[in-house]
This record gives C-alpha cells, structure tokens and sequence, in this order.
C-alpha cells in the first residue's frame, strides 16, 4: 500500500465526485448495487472528460469498489493487466480516508436514511 499512496501524493489537486441516491429503506440491497452502477458509470464519463484534457500519467482516477472496466479482471488468471490506462482502484486502496475526504471537501459523509453515497477522486 505504500508505493499506492506515495503514488497519491504525487498529485496536488483533486476532484471530489459524490453522488446520492435514494433507497425504498434501510435494507435495500438492490438499491445499493443499482445506485453503485449509476455512480460507476457517471464517475466513468468525468473521467472521461479529464483524460481527454490530460495525459496519461497526469491525472488518477479512484471511486468506490473494486476495478469494473473488464467483465473478468486478468489478475484473477495471473495475467496483466488488459486496460491498465482505464483501470481504476478504490479510494480505500490508496490509503485514503474516505470519511476524511468528504468532510475536507464539505460534503456529508450520511445523506439520510434511505439514501446512499458512492465517492470517487480524480487527482491531477
């Protein structure tokens, strides 16, 4: 984990990209991995935008869960890495607190009880 944050640090800026959605209650799990695509496919286009700004090595993109660019990650079969330049790792990954960084950037960590949040960065 510490060649990750070290890569973190390398960045000055970032971009804090929360979105909130409504849940039927408490316990709906469904929700949860609906909204939990929402976001991943939202978070996915901003990125988009900020890797046709700038170039590789110059930005880092990091949400919420694991990686979702291929149907089945190369490294469950030992194999590299097949879209290292669009691959994207939890927040959690690179060490970063996200309770931290939502408080920091003035944002609420709870936005109610039938809701959820997902967070994801974009370092520059």
């Amino acid at each position: 984990m510490a060649a990750l944050m070290d890569r973190a640090r390398q960045f000055s800026h970032g971009l804090v990209i929360q979105t909130v959605w409504p849940l039927e209650d408490e316990f709906d799990f469904d929700g949860m991995m609906a909204a939990k695509d929402k976001h991943a496919a939202l978070f996915r286009r901003s990125v988009d935008v900020v890797e046709s700004l700038l170039p590789a090595g110059k930005r880092l993109a990091l949400s919420a869960g694991p990686c979702d660019v291929c149907a089945s990650c190369a490294y469950l079969a030992k194999e590299p890495c097949r879209s290292p330049d669009r691959a994207m790792s939890s927040l959690e990954a690179y060490g970063i607190d996200v309770a931290a960084l939502i408080a920091r950037a003035g944002l609420s960590y709870s936005n109610g009880s039938r809701t959820v949040s997902y967070v994801g960065l974009i370092l520059y």
